[in-house]
Parts: structure tokens; sequence; C-alpha cells
């Protein structure tokens, strides 16, 4: 019982990776299983009622180009291949796309796969130049897209053309592929490993490649009704975005997959405000508990920021962590080189102001869209605050905060970004950046930020990563926070060999080992 207690608890805390890996690597029936507790288990294979049962919502789109929906999505995943795609550490992959050449970064030419498709047709440059344009023009992928000048065929290869130089154009083309004309259809002709008859997806005969399921069977269910049914094994697999507001509560044993996305949360600065010199900031910078942040307000799911990229990019300069974290004496340090002290025994720090001393508030403000990011917002006021920062912690409605950055009403604030899968950090760190509401942004960063897309190998990927992250941590420019978590849920010993990433949870399926019972 003890042991049992052992891997309920292992497998309940979203954080304990290294367990769950441990657990994932387990083999046939019988096998041992490292619990947390150090002792050894044998964990039976799952058993469930014979059918692999994913949830869908019939009301919501299914349609590539518009579908919004994390479930839908997934299930397109297994309908629609893309042309490229990243690995779970946002290393490009070819999908559809046999090769790409260009010269000046601007006009890229294609070559495509001819694989087969799911009316028996084979995938054309026609096709694939179609799919890009139905990008460019409607749904999600219009932003992603824009910077497309014009895409067409010239001699059965796919010419793309763009308004500025971009060398990360491929993290651009992450987008599903459709054959020519069917954009409107009921469901847009794919190429991936399934076709959706009904509610159920059946493989496709020409995909190429022996696939684990001979069907998966499409379940409508409410929110409150997933535990319920998780538990009961009428449904195999749960996706799950850790950092939104809703969560599971599971009574099961089961297995959970993490894996890192691009939405960045950090803290914003006004570089009007006169008080938020470079010392200031990088005080602010390491009174920030990113793992207590995630322990607490997000129940130990998600990765630390100590850097502005994400930790689980192949470039993340590990090296450059070194006095980037949380340390209270390094706060006092900074504290004592900004000059700030409390001058007037209140408690809070006052600034120096000609001969004498001013005290001053923070005004820092965050949007209430989201209870786990007001929760954040309030662990690193009460942070500061123990530290002697006197803070005005303002919570705000969406469009009174958005109202409020526009106009500089903030000392900080709260923000979260998504960036592109290249991780661009043009947005917010700019000198034009379209979220940089408090003038951050510099030349000196689009230098490094067009270094870091640009780079042509590793090597200098990663000599221009760490370039980019010492400057934001040295700078204090912004706060990087954490990087929000994706999970895929499924019963303990359904699945191995499965390694979802954010350009598809499921684009991996022919290399699962599936046991359904």
């Amino acid at each position: 019982m003890l042991v049992a207690a052992a891997v309920m608890l292992s497998l309940a805390a979203c954080g304990q990776e290294e367990a769950l890996e441990e657990a994932d690597d387990a083999g046939d029936a019988g096998d041992s299983v490292q619990t947390a507790a150090g002792q050894d288990s044998t964990v039976p294979r799952f058993t469930g009622d014979g059918e692999f049962t994913m949830r869908y919502v019939a009301s919501e789109s299914l349609n590539p180009f518009t579908c919004d929906n994390a479930y839908n999505s997934a299930v397109l995943s297994l309908i629609y291949q893309s042309i490229f795609k990243v690995d779970e550490n946002f290393r490009l992959e070819s999908v559809l796309c046999s090769s790409i050449e260009t010269e000046d970064n601007i006009v890229y030419y294609l070559s495509v796969e001819p694989v087969k498709m799911h009316d028996g047709s084979t995938l054309t440059a026609d096709d694939v130049a179609y799919s890009i344009n139905c990008g460019r023009t409607t749904g999600i992928y219009m932003s992603r897209l824009a910077n497309i000048a014009s895409c067409l065929v010239v001699e059965d290869r796919v010419q793309i053309t763009l308004f500025s130089a971009d060398a990360t154009l491929p993290y651009d083309l992450d987008i599903p592929v459709i054959k020519y004309g069917t954009l409107d259809s009921a469901m847009p002709v794919g190429t991936g490993p399934y076709i959706l008859n009904g509610t159920v997806l059946e493989p496709f005969s020409d995909y190429g490649k022996e696939l684990p399921l001979d069907k998966i069977v499409l379940v409508e269910l409410e929110d409150r009704q997933v535990p319920e049914a998780f538990a009961a094994g009428t449904i195999d697999m749960i996706l799950d975005d850790t950092g939104d507001d809703l969560d599971y509560n599971f009574h099961n044993d089961y297995e959970a997959r993490y894996y890192g996305t691009t939405w960045l949360q950090y803290v914003g600065f006004n570089a009007s405000s006169p008080y938020l010199t470079s010392d200031v900031r990088k005080a602010i910078y390491c009174a920030v508990d990113r793992q207590g942040i995630i322990d607490s307000a997000y129940g130990g799911c998600g990765q630390p920021a100590p850097l502005i990229l994400n930790s689980v990019h192949y470039a993340y300069p590990s090296a450059a962590e070194n006095g980037a974290g949380y340390s209270v004496s390094r706060v006092e340090s900074y504290v004592t080189a900004a000059k700030l002290k409390d001058n007037d025994g209140d408690g809070f720090l006052d600034y120096q102001s000609g001969d004498g001393y001013e005290p001053f508030t923070l005004r820092f403000i965050v949007c209430t869209n989201s209870g786990k990011k007001v929760h954040a917002a309030q662990l690193i006021a009460d942070s500061l605050t123990s530290m002697g920062f006197k803070v005005e912690l303002t919570k705000l409605d969406e469009n009174s905060y958005l109202q409020a950055l526009q106009e500089g009403e903030f000392d900080l604030y709260y923000g979260e970004v998504a960036l592109k899968k290249d991780f661009d950090f043009s947005v917010i760190l700019g000198s034009d950046g379209s979220l940089d509401y408090g003038g951050m942004g510099s030349e000196t960063y689009d230098s490094l930020i067009e270094s870091f897309l640009n780079a042509e190998n590793d090597s200098a990927k990663r000599e221009a990563a760490s370039l980019l992250c010492t400057q934001v941590r040295d700078l204090a420019s912004v706060v990087p926070v954490l990087y929000r978590q994706y999970a895929v849920y499924t019963q303990r010993g359904a699945i191995e060999g499965f390694s979802p990433t954010v350009s598809g949870a499921l684009s991996d399926i022919e290399n699962w080992t599936v046991y359904v019972k």
C-alpha cells in the first residue's frame, strides 16, 4: 500500500518529471517500475474498454485553417500534415518539403514530397502553394504569414517571396497542407495518417507507415465529465494547457507527458519611471522566485525562466544562468548599488533625489483574465514587499489593463506573449516591438535577435542565444518568469514511444506502441 501511495503521489505531482520519465520507460506487462520512493513495483498494463477514445467538440471547427480548439486541433494533427514542424527541443524538421533553397532570405524555392493524399491523388506544388495562400488570407495563420508577399508555382516548385528578409521562414510554415481547391469543403483533403469517418478516425491506407491503432473513436464531453470518463477508461487521452485556470482532479493512475511551449510570462517595465534604474530592475529580476511561483500558482506545471529563452530549446545557454536566479543577497547588493534606503524608517525603501530621499511606490498591474497570472503577480508583489519595496498591485479587467499599458499608467506589468516557434523576441524587445509597452526595446536588441534568428549552424545559434540572454539578464530589460507547459494525460502503461510537441501533440503517432485491451 505504501508503494502504491508513492506511485500515486509521484503521478499527481505535475512538476516531478523525473519520476514520470522513469515510469514512461516501462516495458511489457509485469516490468519493474522505479517509484518515487525508490522501491520496485509491478505495474500492469492498462486494460480499457477495447477502443481508443479521444475527446473532441462537434460544435467547434474541424477546418485546419480556422480551428482554435485544443481538442479538435489534436484530432486535426492526425488528419493533416504540415510542411515543417519542430521537435520537443524546437529544432526544425521537414515533413512535406524535400528541399528548400534561398540566396537572399527573401525569395525561397520549396520542393514537395510526392506523398499520397486522402483522395488518391499525389501531393503537388500547387497543393502546397494553395495551402500557404489559404493561410495568408484565412483564419488563424494570417498574422504568422503576413511577411509573405506572394506564393506561386514555378517549374514544379513553390516560390515564396517575402516583403522583408527572414532566415526563419520554415518555422512559419508549420501549417497544414490540403488539396488545391478544398478549403471550403466540410473536410478538406489532407495527407495525414488518419481519415475522419463520422466520429471515427480510420487509418489512411496509403500513408506509407504502419499505424498503431485500427480506429480512434471521438466522443463529446463537458469539462466536468472528463475526470470520471478518464477514470472509467471510456476516454484514453486528455490534452491540457496547464497554464489556464481549468485544473483536472484525477482519481486514477495515469501518466503525464509535459512539453514546452512558446508562451512566455514576464514582468515588463516602464522606461519612463524615474526610479526604475538598471540596478533597481536587476534587483527585481533577482527577487522573483520562479520555481516558487510555478509550485504555488501553477501546481508545479511550467518551466522556470531565469533566462528569456525556453530552457528546453536546443541552443539554451545554461552557463548564462549564473547570477540570473532568485537571490535575496543579490537583491540587497543591487539595492545598495541603486542607493536606495529606508530613510524615514517606515519599512520601505526611498530613492535618492538631489541631497535627500523620496518615497516611491511601484505601480504593478495584472490582467484578471487568468487567476493563475493574478496569483503569480501577487507572489512577486509580496516578494518585493518583503525586500523593502512598496508595491501597489492593481488587478484590471482586460480592457482596462490594455488601456493602462497603452497609456503608460504603470511601473511594472505582468505580461504574457505567445512567441513564434523561432523565438523571435522582437515583439517585446525590438526597437519597434508591437508589445513593448514600456519602451524598453532597442536597436541593440534588434541586432542580437537578428543574429540569433539568422545563425547558420548550431554553434552560431548557441553563441547568439548566449549573447541575447546575457544582455537581457544584465540590463533586466524584462524579467522572464516562466514558460507555460502543455500536458497529455494517458492511462498508465497505455502508450509507449510518445513525444508530444507544440507542432502537434499526436503528430508522431506512427512511433507509438499502444496497449488497449
